[in-house]
């Protein structure tokens, strides 16, 4: 009995010394953080690219780069965590070309469900230009927060750190020559973008609700309205620089593919309707897919849109070809189109409506 106590009251001093040791340790051991931030020499611009973890920021501070202005990054709100990090990003770098302060242009700026942030943005350059870069951010950061500075370019690359334990400054010169890239029609933007398909649940359904519709020459004319109307308002978007007023919840994408589910319960072969839902499909995802990456680097918005066109239609002919086959097989079933295709488009719109719903309520 008495050997059972002693395991108990061990067992006890252990359990407490586990659970505390991760609140003491922290305070009394600093740690060392490196984030990678990646400069890409193309001669007239220098693309500088950043990946880092804003949760490692004070929940609440007050940027004094921005005229002292309140920073909250502890909130549920999208739109105002994606704000305030556009405004940190903007004066986290201060870069200098021959003496000259020049000022950044934000290409993208993308958020991790880990609490990561991965941000592009374009600094006027000057070929052969002298350049020093400082990171008024660090002061934001932890102790042990530095930067790991890899610069590329015509002359091959380079590597530097510096932050608080390290060199404050980071002086580099541009290379005589142009970077090849610079002039290159598949740009790192382009490809970026070419590399986001927009192959998602939505397409996905959607393709599943127009596959079943009987007639094929329909089906093409639907598809075909799809991508031109998603590609002309892409374009639109970013060549007369138009901005909406609101942004487009992902929630509202879901509406016309569940208006194309009843229309097809209820087996209704209207053309004009069928077109004018799949139109209206195409205007809302581009107006939401341009909200999610902002195109303004008037440089390589061309490039970026081809890309975008590119990876939408390729997404939508990768989901077709596997699709397509499978409606193939289905429709050599006797009574497939009256008693499968209603259950099928049933569950597809509770679907298209039910995995944006989950994503809003639990992120």
């Amino acid at each position: 009995m008495y050997g059972i106590k002693q395991a108990l009251i061990l067992s006890f001093v252990v359990a407490v010394s586990i659970l505390g040791l991760p609140r003491n340790l922290p305070a009394d051991i600093p740690q060392r953080v490196m984030a990678n931030l990646q400069i890409e020499d193309q001669g007239s611009r220098l693309i500088v690219s950043w990946h880092f973890f804003y949760f490692l920021l004070p929940q609440q501070f007050v940027l004094h780069e921005k005229n002292d202005e309140p920073i909250a990054l502890l909130t549920t709100d999208t739109h105002l965590l994606e704000k305030n990090l556009t405004d940190v990003v903007q004066a986290a770098f201060d870069l200098k070309v021959d003496g000259q302060t020049v000022q950044p242009t934000l290409l993208s700026l993308t958020c991790y469900p880990n609490k990561s942030c991965l941000v592009t943005m374009s600094f006027p350059g000057r070929t052969g230009g002298k350049v020093e870069l400082r990171a008024p951010v660090l002061q934001y950061f932890p102790p042990g927060y530095f930067l790991s500075v890899s610069v590329s370019g015509s002359a091959g690359s380079k590597g530097y750190f510096f932050g608080k334990q390290f060199p404050p400054v980071v002086h580099f010169e541009q290379a005589d020559v142009p970077s090849p890239l610079a002039k290159a029609f598949f740009s790192k933007d382009q490809v970026a973008e070419f590399s986001a398909a927009w192959v998602n649940y939505n397409w996905i359904l959607t393709s599943i609700v127009l596959l079943l519709i009987r007639q094929l020459r329909l089906i093409a004319v639907l598809i075909a309205t799809i991508v031109v109307s998603w590609i002309l308002l892409s374009f639109a978007f970013a060549l007369c620089d138009y901005k909406l007023p609101f942004k487009i919840p992902e929630m509202v994408l879901c509406v016309p593919t569940v208006l194309l589910c009843i229309m097809g319960v209820k087996n209704q072969s209207r053309m004009g309707w069928l077109v004018l839902i799949t139109a209206v499909a195409g205007l809302l995802n581009a107006g939401y897919d341009i909200q999610q990456i902002p195109l303004s680097a008037s440089a390589t918005t061309l490039n970026a849109l081809v890309g975008l066109a590119l990876g939408f239609a390729g997404g939508m002919a990768l989901v077709l070809l596997v699709l397509i086959p499978l409606w193939w097989e289905f429709k050599k079933y006797p009574g497939f189109q009256e008693y499968w295709a209603p259950k099928i488009s049933w569950g597809v719109a509770a679907l298209a409506v039910l995995l944006p719903l989950q994503k809003l309520l639990f992120g």
